[in-house]
Parts: structure tokens; C-alpha cells; sequence
């Protein structure tokens, strides 16, 4: 994650409940009239959030999730901050990992 990301699990809750959070914290930071550095950037501070419900597959590791989710927040963010984007990906497999091949013995 970049150093302005940070990731909410809510395990077991659907996409409305997921979004609706997401849209009370993109309200309540833009309700903090806060600037990026002021005098400097009078930017607001905005938030933008990318939800994702899904049903991991056996496949699929946490960080295939987090990929997923980390898209929608980017769309967010293209729309200009404050904005909440939901993944429409129902099922989430892995991204075609291979396990690693065995360790191979060193040469006698």
C-alpha cells in the first residue's frame, strides 16, 4: 500500500454495508474542511475508497482482494477525492500463481 492507503476488512458484511461505511468516512473527512498544507496547497484533503465484496475462492490469496480493491480506490481517485467506486467482481481466484518448484539439490 502507499503511504496514504490503508485497508478495512469487514468481514462477513455485504457490499451496501461496505459502501455505506466507506461513504460515512469520505463525509466525515470532507466535513473537516482540512487543507494538505495550508499557506502552501489549500487542497482539501479528500478520501477516495474502493470497496470490494467477494467470495475468495480457494485460489485466491488476500492480496488478490486487496489488488481488486485497490483498482476501485484508484478509480476513486481519478474521479477527483471524496469519491467511493465498488467492485462489481462477485468471485475473487488467484491471479495464475504457480507454487514454487522444489528447491533443487546442489551439484556432488
Amino acid at each position: 500500500l502507499d503511504n496514504d492507503a490503508f485497508v478495512v476488512a469487514m468481514l462477513g458484511a455485504d457490499e451496501a454495508a461496505a459502501r455505506a461505511l466507506a461513504e460515512r468516512a469520505v463525509d466525515a473527512v470532507a466535513g473537516l474542511g482540512l487543507c494538505h498544507d495550508p499557506g502552501i496547497n489549500l487542497q482539501p484533503v479528500t478520501l477516495s475508497c474502493g470497496v470490494v465484496s467477494a467470495t475468495p475462492q480457494a485460489t485466491a490469496a488476500p492480496s488478490d482482494c486487496l489488488h481488486v480493491a485497490m483498482s476501485a480506490m484508484e478509480q476513486a481517485r481519478g474521479l477527483g477525492g471524496n469519491h467511493v467506486v465498488a467492485s462489481t467482481h462477485k468471485r475473487i481466484t488467484g491471479r495464475g500463481r504457480r507454487p514454487a518448484p522444489p528447491a533443487m539439490e546442489p551439484p556432488t
